[in-house]
């Protein structure tokens, strides 16, 4: 009776296992491609119009490249916690931007074409819980961009 209970338990596992698997699989593949920074808010203060226009995030599969303008300034490794709530984004940086191996743990929701990042600034700070500038975080929106041959 104790090894089908356990039986039934690994089943169960392995069944929300998959279904995590394939909302992860999803929410990758709906982060695919190039985003056109919109807006960008650290401390409750916007950045320059001209600097925001400049930042473009390429996601390829698992990996993220930050460009300001055509400058590849930054590159990070992507784990996207679609089951969370708010939804999590972890970037562990592979170059540029902050020293190598350093995980920096957000939140992220993209809706109609559009994608929303917070993530958490200065010494200490934890996974932002809301969408917002305020405190010891910094709020990013970007607008997906339609691919180069226009498809």
């Amino acid at each position: 009776m104790l090894a089908l209970l356990i039986q039934g338990l690994v089943l169960v596992a392995v069944g929300f296992q998959d279904d995590a698997t394939a909302a992860t699989k999803a929410e990758m593949q709906a982060l695919q491609g190039s985003w056109l920074g919109t807006g960008f808010e650290i401390g409750g203060q916007s950045a320059p119009l001209d600097f925001v226009a400049k930042g473009r995030y390429v996601f390829e599969g698992p990996k993220l490249a930050v460009y300001e303008g055509d400058k590849l300034v930054a590159r990070a490794q992507v784990v996207v916690y679609p089951d969370a709530s708010p939804k999590g984004i972890d970037l562990l940086a592979e170059e540029g931007g902050k020293p190598t191996g350093q995980k920096v743990e957000g939140i992220y929701e993209i809706k109609d074409g559009n994608l929303k990042l917070c993530f958490p600034t200065g010494p200490g700070a934890q996974r932002p819980t809301e969408f917002t500038s305020k405190g010891k975080a910094g709020l990013m929106t970007f607008k997906h961009a339609p691919p180069p041959d226009g498809k």
